[in-house]
């Protein structure tokens, strides 16, 4: 069976793409088939983050895929010989391209339907030829037609907010013009919470999760610090074993009800 799992945001910088590439790759390492793939055209950024990783590149980008220009095996590398991963761990990068960004952005509403199609085309490619894989989408900021075509098509949708007030007032905001779309499959995690070298009390966590929206507590599933090694622009994205995030990551496969993950 295939598992799906979108990641959003309500807008930049919260975090989201470290997140879900990082549980990506926990989970391949843990012996699970994982396929992540960047659905964000208008920034993409999976072609930068594994292009020191990528021995042999995709022969073609997602935008083609989604616009019937090959096969789902054609967008997908596999990097689990790379990183000595048990499972597969299989990557799909968007064309970082100008031009294909521009092209993204003015796609009608009846391509988006035929991306739609398309998206679940691929889900039960790949159900077929992996060992009940996980797929996990990394999104775009906000909402728009591609992002909510992921939505449909996925089995969850987590939201990553920092505790700015306008990034949790955006989640908040498309929780409530979406109700009925992210009804039963919304999750959150807050995302560079507090300094790492700073003791939390189970107290100040408590204050702090009280002070969020109803709407929005109920759905919170992790509180992650923030790392500051992340912003080293020489870092990689993907951390070590021994990196205190997967302590978090563990956390969250099992909030998710990835069973067959075996974390921390």
């Amino acid at each position: 069976m295939t598992y799906v799992v979108s990641f959003c945001s309500s807008r930049g910088g919260t975090g989201k793409t470290t997140i879900a590439t990082n549980l990506a790759f926990s989970l391949a390492l843990s012996g699970v088939d994982t396929v992540a793939i960047d659905m964000d055209f208008r920034a993409p950024s999976f072609f930068h983050v594994f292009k020191n990783s990528a021995g042999k590149p995709a022969k073609q980008y997602v935008n083609e895929f989604l616009d019937s220009r090959c096969q789902p095996q054609d967008v997908l590398f596999d990097l689990g010989d790379k990183f000595g991963t048990k499972g597969k761990l299989l990557i799909g990068s968007a064309d970082p391209s100008i031009s294909a960004i521009e092209e993204m952005s003015a796609k009608s509403r009846n391509w988006e339907a035929k991306a739609l199609r398309n998206l679940f085309h691929l889900k039960k490619s790949l159900e077929r030829d992996l060992n009940n894989p996980i797929i996990i989408y990394d999104n775009g900021p906000g909402v728009h037609y591609s992002s909510l075509n992921t939505v449909v098509s996925s089995d969850i949708v987590v939201f990553v907010s920092t505790p700015d007030s306008l990034d949790l007032q955006g989640v908040a905001n498309l929780f409530r013009e979406y109700e009925d779309l992210f009804e039963d499959k919304a999750k959150i995690i807050l995302n560079k919470v507090f300094p790492i070298r700073e003791q939390w009390s189970e107290h100040s966590k408590d204050r702090f999760m009280n002070r969020l929206p109803e709407i929005l507590r109920k759905l919170v599933i992790a509180v992650i610090p923030c790392y500051c090694d992340f912003l080293d622009p020489e870092k990689q994205i993907l951390v070590s074993s021994e990196h205190p995030l997967n302590t978090e990551l563990a956390e969250i496969a099992g909030q998710l009800g990835l069973a067959n993950a075996r974390l921390g």
